[in-house]
């Protein structure tokens, strides 16, 4: 064969080789595209890890053309958690005891994965595997081949293929590599997947199990396009009713005088302005009624869309409660800004902290300048050792009453009567005094009154006692001795000296009464009138006593040593007023506990414009004016009474007495 046939031949042969290498490439690479847009396609449809797994596994499988393969995870540092196997008894070959299902501990074939390297054995794994394994391993592997694969710069699992009648090369190798990356990204896809899809089971069901109400809401005119149970609860109505609200309806569930300012912070929020997140609203419940829901709201895109959405807590119980105690405040405060006694509060150093109405009123304060005093400010010198006194037994938790002088803005001296008691804080801590706060000025000043005049009236008694006792026993005298030296006196003049001799005994009889002053006197109403009735025919000349009363009974009162004075001013006023011939007719009877007395006299009767002040002091129709009203006086003063009744004829008096058992 000639030299150029052969060189041209050698030629064609090379050609021919390349052209079938460069063929067996490109089929090569395009099973491995194929390969790798199998595994991003197929896995969007994988429902777990497992089947990623699996999918990239046999993919691998395929493309090898070798008979077993698995994925596992470095589950603990020993540990491996096999996601697929293409055989049960793969791992078994090269893995020795099992553990808990799918994990195994890791043997010597795997270590250099662990290390990055790749585990390629071309002999058979018996010298390698320890004896137990040996005679328990169903497959007899002769080539192996482990694959580490890479996640965020750190190893997480492998790859590992066997046959039994192949070796494998380094182009296997690369090929593996390759598709690790496309596996990956569709691993790590479904593990954000899977993650992502608990957080939102986890974060739906938080939301749907919330005891707080959820809405979203987009507008510009509202509308629910996302509300939890318990917002529907709260206002009323089912899921359904909620969300199809129309954004009229969804308005006026707001208070009308809330809408104007809560739907223009909703605007607002929407188009992204700043506003405050929380807010107290009082939302209409479908029956009716108003709920008091707090809020807090926020922007958000949620399906694509710009909303707002709020969540609600419902304080209409606490809010309820702060408005039922915010009322009783104002009753509370209001009542102690009408009732009539000052009140105020007062701390531990005498400050003032509060004053009522009244209490400024007595001191001619306004309650404004009354808190920013101190009581040492208006209590006089001569009682501020009182006030510190009384201080000191509030701090040791005790009430008290006493009297002391406070200082008016006008400078006059006024004397309050102070009821005191410790006040406490909310931690039951004593931090001062409550004081009611009376003024007994005027009350004082009467009893200082009454006081002198008593010590007049105990002058006066020593007086008619000593010195006009002491008269009348000398009028007595003489008037005994007219009658034992003038005997031929008859008629009138005998009925003159007679009537002289009654009224100075009466009058006797008067002024030793004021030595019994405060003596009870046990009486027969009978015979004490019946008494009174012969003293007043002898002194009053012409009058007619007649007595009416009940034989059978013997009626006691109890009366002091005055008494006798109230029915013998009755008589001297008819004596006086009846003319020459006064007649009196009195009746005594008995109405259950009490001792009835009618006095009825023949005079002109009392004028109608005196009658409704009768008893009162100085009135009369010819000056004086003191016998009715001493005679009310000393019947009351013995727990009866006395009224003047309406007749015809003349007066007539009722008075009523205790009865004495």
């Amino acid at each position: 064969m000639p030299e150029q046939t052969m060189k041209d031949n050698e030629e064609q042969v090379s050609k021919d080789g390349e052209d079938t290498s460069t063929t067996i490439q490109l089929q090569r690479r395009n099973t491995l595209l194929d390969a790798i847009n199998h595994i991003l396609i197929e896995a969007k449809d994988c429902k777990n890890l497992e089947d990623v797994a699996a999918l990239g596994t046999t993919i691998i499988i395929d493309l090898l053309e070798c008979e077993y393969g698995l994925f596992a995870e470095f589950y603990r540092k020993d540990e491996i958690k096999i996601l697929y196997q293409s055989n049960p008894g793969f791992a078994s070959s090269f893995l020795n005891e099992m553990k808990l299902g799918d994990f195994h501990k890791i043997t010597k074939p795997i270590r250099p994965v662990r290390t990055e390297g790749v585990s390629v054995i071309h002999n058979d794994l018996q010298d390698m595997l320890p004896k137990k394994i040996k005679k328990s391993a169903p497959i007899n592997l002769t080539n192996f081949i482990a694959i580490p694969i890479k996640r965020s710069g750190n190893i997480f699992g492998f790859f590992a293929f066997a046959d039994g009648k192949r070796e494998f090369n380094g182009h296997d190798v690369v090929d593996i590599q390759t598709l690790t990356v496309p596996f990956i990204q569709a691993y790590d896809r479904k593990t954000s997947e899977i993650a992502l899809t608990k957080s939102e089971e986890r974060y739906r069901n938080l939301v749907l199990q919330s005891s707080q109400g959820i809405v979203v809401i987009k507008g510009p005119a509202p509308s629910f396009i996302f509300a939890n149970p318990s917002i529907s609860k709260t206002l009323g109505f089912s899921h359904d009713e909620l969300l199809n609200l129309s954004p009229e309806e969804i308005i006026n569930l707001v208070d009308p005088e809330q809408r104007v300012d809560f739907f223009g912070r909703f605007r607002k929020s929407l188009r992204g302005e700043k506003v405050s997140p929380y807010y107290m609203v009082r939302a209409l419940n479908k029956d009716g009624t108003y709920r008091y829901l707090e809020m807090f709201a926020r922007r958000i895109e949620f399906e694509g869309e710009t909303a707002i959405q709020a969540t609600f807590i419902d304080v209409t119980a606490r809010k309820l409660a702060e408005e039922r105690i915010q009322r009783r405040e104002k009753e509370y405060r209001l009542l102690l800004e009408t009732i009539p006694e000052g009140l105020m509060v007062v701390g531990l150093d005498e400050s003032i902290v509060f004053a009522n109405k009244a209490l400024s009123e007595m001191l001619l304060y306004e309650p404004e300048e009354l808190v920013t005093m101190n009581l040492k400010e208006i209590v006089t010198k001569r009682d501020l050792s009182l006030l510190q006194f009384e201080t000191k037994k509030r701090k040791k938790e005790q009430a008290s009453t006493y009297e002391i002088e406070m200082v008016r803005k006008d400078n006059e001296v006024r004397i309050f009567r102070i009821s005191a008691v410790p006040s406490k804080d909310a931690d039951g801590k004593i931090n001062g005094t409550i004081a009611v706060c009376i003024d007994v000025t005027e009350r004082k000043r009467m009893e200082d009154l009454a006081e002198q005049r008593r010590r007049e009236s105990d002058l006066y008694a020593s007086l008619l006692r000593h010195d006009v006792g002491n008269d009348l026993q000398v009028v007595l005298g003489y008037i005994e001795a007219i009658k034992m030296f003038s005997s031929d006196l008859t008629g009138t003049a005998n009925e003159m000296i007679e009537s002289a001799f009654a009224a100075a005994e009466r009058m006797s009889e008067l002024v030793k009464s004021f030595d019994k002053l405060d003596k009870e006197v046990e009486a027969n109403i009978s015979k004490m009138l019946t008494k009174i009735a012969k003293q007043a025919e002898k002194t009053h000349r012409g009058m007619k006593i007649e007595i009416d009363y009940p034989e059978t009974e013997n009626l006691k009162v109890a009366g002091g040593s005055l008494l006798p004075m109230a029915f013998e001013n009755i008589l001297r006023n008819s004596a006086q007023y009846c003319g020459n011939d006064p007649k009196v007719d009195i009746s005594i009877s008995r109405d259950l506990e009490d001792v009835i007395i009618i006095i009825s006299d023949n005079g002109p009767g009392i004028p109608e414009e005196i009658r409704p002040r009768l008893f009162s002091r100085g009135i009369s129709t010819t000056g004086g004016g003191l016998g009715l009203y001493l005679t009310r006086q000393i019947i009351w003063a013995c727990g009866g009474d006395i009224e003047l009744l309406d007749s015809k004829n003349g007066s007539t008096f009722k008075i009523n007495l205790p009865l004495l058992f």
